[in-house]
C-alpha cells in the first residue's frame, strides 16, 4: 500500500535554459522568484505571481518555462485540465532540441497516462543531459509506481532517486529517496533521511509522520507511534495515513 503522498507533478526547479536573447537573464530571474514560492508549496501565491508576469517580450524557451510553472501550480491545486493546457503550451512553444522541450513533453505524456512514451522521451533527454536532476527524478517517480504499477521497479527507482539526490540535495529529492527506502524496507536509511528533514522543519507534520513511520517499522514502535499520532492529531492528511496503518 502507498504510505506516502503522491503528487501528479513533482517539484522540479529548472535551473538552466539555453537561450539566445540578451534579456533572458531578467526573464529567468522573474521566473525564479515564482519558483521559490513554489518550493515553499504556496501554490495559490505562485500561480498568482506567474500569471501576472508580462511574457510578451520573452523568448520562446522562457515562455515555455513560465507555462510549465503555471502548469505545475495548477496541478498542485488539483486543477488538472488547466495544468494540461499550460503544459501543452510549453511543449508547443519550446525549441524542439532544448531541455525544456524534452522534460515538459515527458510531463505532458504522463498527464495523458502515456508512461511508455514518457520513458522514451526521458531516455532521449538523458542522452543529451546525463547530469539532469529533473530527468532522474521523473524516472524515479515512474519506476516507483506513481504512474502505474506496470512500471514498478524499486531497484531502478532507487538508482534514479540516489542520482537525483546527489545532483541536487533538496527536500523534494530527500523525500522521494526516503519514500523509496521505506518501500524497499530499508527502514534505517529512511529513518535517517526523515529524521534530518524533521529536525530541520519540526513544524512540518508530514516530516514528523514520515520520521515516526520509519522508526515504527524499524522496530522503535513506541517513539514512532507517538510521532505519527502527534502528526495525525494536527493534520488531516496525516490522520488518513495513520488510520490506514492502524485501522486493522
Amino acid at each position: 500500500m502507498k504510505l506516502f503522498e503522491a503528487f501528479i507533478y513533482s517539484f522540479f526547479i529548472l535551473s538552466l535554459v539555453h537561450c539566445s536573447h540578451t534579456n533572458d537573464v531578467d526573464e529567468l530571474q522573474k521566473i525564479n522568484k515564482g519558483e521559490r514560492i513554489l518550493e515553499m508549496k504556496a501554490f495559490d501565491k505562485a500561480l498568482q505571481y506567474f500569471v501576472s508576469i508580462d511574457a510578451s517580450s520573452f523568448s520562446d524557451d522562457s515562455k515555455a518555462v513560465l507555462f510549465r510553472n503555471i502548469s505545475k501550480s495548477y496541478s498542485q491545486l488539483g486543477q488538472i485540465d488547466s495544468a494540461k493546457i499550460y503544459c501543452e503550451k510549453a511543449v508547443n512553444i519550446a525549441d524542439k532540441n532544448s531541455f525544456i522541450y524534452f522534460i515538459t513533453k515527458a510531463e505532458f505524456e504522463l498527464f495523458n497516462h502515456q508512461a511508455s512514451n514518457a520513458i522514451e522521451t526521458l531516455v532521449n533527454a538523458e542522452k543529451k543531459h546525463p547530469e539532469s536532476e529533473e530527468v532522474a527524478k521523473l524516472f524515479s517517480l515512474i519506476y516507483s509506481g506513481e504512474y502505474g504499477e506496470g512500471y514498478f521497479d524499486l531497484q531502478k527507482a532507487e538508482k534514479y532517486a540516489v542520482h537525483a539526490f546527489r545532483l541536487k540535495n533538496n527536500n523534494s529529492n530527500k523525500e522521494q529517496l526516503g519514500s523509496i527506502y521505506f518501500d524497499a524496507e530499508k527502514y534505517k536509511l529512511a529513518t535517517k533521511i526523515f529524521k534530518e528533514m524533521y529536525y530541520q522543519e519540526s513544524n512540518n507534520h508530514f516530516y514528523k509522520f514520515y520520521y515516526g513511520q520509519s522508526l515504527f517499522f524499524e522496530g522503535k514502535e513506541k517513539k514512532g507511534f507517538q510521532l505519527m499520532k502527534s502528526a495525525a492529531d494536527n493534520n488531516d492528511s496525516c490522520k488518513l495515513m495513520f488510520d490506514e496503518i492502524f485501522s486493522n
